[in-house]
């Protein structure tokens, strides 16, 4: 029983993705994403800076399947997001949010 356990505890690990064992939470991912896109609106112009910016705040964000690693501690994680931007249907993309440790330690968004 335990024996089983155990292999149930690690078959789960090994599903969970890259957040289960050394890489950044679902959370965290996500987080970095609507980051990444409030600091990246697409446009200098400020009045369409402000709409972006309010819609990244506002957008559903999700990840999408495993990350995938091709440098160490270097993440490439697809998210799914939907934005509802004013006067227009609501839109759904991917992106891909490369994912690495800052100096701090801590997750960052990788350029």
């Amino acid at each position: 029983m335990a024996r089983a356990m155990m292999t149930g505890a690690a078959l789960s690990l090994i599903l969970a993705g890259c957040g289960a064992v050394s890489g950044p939470s679902d959370k965290q991912i996500e987080d970095l994403a609507r980051q990444e896109m409030i600091s990246n609106p697409g446009t200098d112009d400020p009045a369409q800076r402000a709409v972006m910016v309010a819609a990244a705040r506002d957008a559903t964000i999700s990840k999408k399947g495993m990350c995938n690693t091709s440098k160490p501690d270097i993440y490439a994680c697809m998210v799914d997001v939907t934005v509802k931007l004013p006067n227009a249907p609501e839109a759904k993309q991917t992106m891909v949010v490369q994912i690495g440790k800052g100096a701090d330690g801590g997750w960052k968004v990788i350029e």
